[in-house]
């Protein structure tokens, strides 16, 4: 997904180590509208069905809109995080539109509480100089490998 993702090597690409899998889910791809989500829902309230309350599903469209970039290929990862329990944002508030209203355009936590590590940097080949550099001096100075494509 190089090609599609960091414009031909305008970029880079981050691989980490994980220590808590816990975090992590799978992206299933299927077409949103071909789930009956009334049946679910009613399926968890009745209690016939327990699974929507036991595990997040994450689910995203397919998109192909090239041969060549087809994202079922990904293999995606989605890291889930809950805001409310410390009631971070909305201070144990639901309310509609609070994350609009608030301009919440998502949380900043650092990637080691989530039991993170990099253990790699892959910088294409048409990076920026000043990235480049950057990117080495902290490499270098953390003891974390780093290759160029």
């Amino acid at each position: 997904m190089w090609q599609d993702y960091a414009a031909g090597g305008n970029g880079i690409c981050i691989e980490y180590n994980v220590g808590d899998y816990d975090y992590l889910y799978p992206v299933e791809y299927l077409e949103k509208t071909d789930i009956d989500f009334e049946q679910m829902i009613i399926s968890a309230i009745t209690g016939k069905n327990l699974a929507l309350a036991i595990i997040p599903w994450v689910i995203k469209n397919p998109v192909n809109i090239t041969a060549n970039m087809d994202s079922t290929k990904e293999k995606e990862v989605r890291m889930l995080y809950c805001p409310y329990v410390l009631a971070e944002l909305n201070s144990g508030r639901v309310e509609m539109n609070i994350k609009e209203r608030l301009h919440y355009k998502g949380i900043a936590k650092p990637y080691t509480d989530f039991k993170l590590s990099v253990s790699k940097i892959v910088i294409g080949n048409k990076c920026c100089y000043d990235t480049v550099k950057e990117l080495e001096i902290f490499c270098d100075a953390n003891g974390i490998s780093y290759t160029y494509l």
